[in-house]
């Protein structure tokens, strides 16, 4: 009798595990399918529609940084552009990368980097260095890339470094773009982003998604509030 129930159970536990794997692929599909999942493409165009030729980006933005490099490396998209993670910055590692891939960027911080090294190589050994002089090399780094000349910079929503306030901030789509002292700069008019139609199921499971869509919205705002106060600046200058 065990034997025959047993016979019995085989093929029940086949059809039982049959439904449950179909189950779960049908009511996961909508989250796993990710065919029309574009929202990746669609922000690298607003960021190269935003950064105009050989720029330089500071971001601490992943979700900008990782598709960027693919688009220059990988696709041959915008190569002129040059990205940044700052807090790749706080790396010795880092360094080689950008003398391999930006070698006239890698010169202009040459002096500011040759200080941060032997400090960096303390830190990443963990043995003992001086804390705000390692901090100050670091930001000093920053500062340089910040205010390279003949080169327009953008930083994104993240990015906050020890001279930032030196520069003006302009609203450039999903990035704001640094106007250094005494640098003559014209905005381009605001145009309304989107990352496009996204599933409402997906949004609530995707975080990165739903980071992206906040930040793209909120630089909506930003754009919004700065054009407002940019067009009144001109009609006050030439009524004057």
């Amino acid at each position: 009798k065990g034997g025959i129930a047993r016979k019995a159970a085989s093929p029940l536990t086949a059809v039982l595990f049959i439904v449950l794997g179909l189950y779960l692929i049908m009511s996961n599909r909508s989250f796993a399918d990710r065919s029309d999942y574009r929202y990746v493409d669609t922000q690298c165009k607003l960021l190269f529609d935003a950064m105009d030729t050989n720029a330089i980006l500071l971001t601490t933005n992943w979700d900008f940084y990782s598709p960027l490099l693919y688009k220059k490396f990988v696709d041959s998209t915008r190569t002129d552009v040059t990205a940044i993670d700052i807090e790749l910055l706080r790396r010795s590692w880092y360094y080689d990368f950008i003398d391999r891939t930006d070698p006239t960027l890698a010169a202009r911080i040459e002096e500011p980097v040759r200080r941060f090294l032997p400090l960096a190589h303390h830190f990443e050994r963990r043995e003992k260095y001086d804390v705000k002089e390692i901090e100050d090399a670091y930001q000093s780094i920053i500062s340089k890339i910040a205010m390279t000349d003949g080169r327009p910079v953008y930083v994104d929503l993240g990015v906050q470094f020890r001279d930032l306030d030196m520069f003006t901030r302009i609203p450039q789509g999903p990035v704001y773009r640094l106007v250094r002292p005494n640098e003559t700069y014209t905005p381009k008019p605001p145009a309304h982003m989107s990352l496009g139609h996204t599933d409402p199921r997906l949004l609530d499971k995707d975080y990165s998604l739903k980071k992206q869509i906040n930040m793209i919205n909120l630089m909506n705002s930003e754009w919004k509030s700065f054009w407002k106060w940019y067009s009144s600046q001109k009609e006050t200058t030439s009524g004057g």
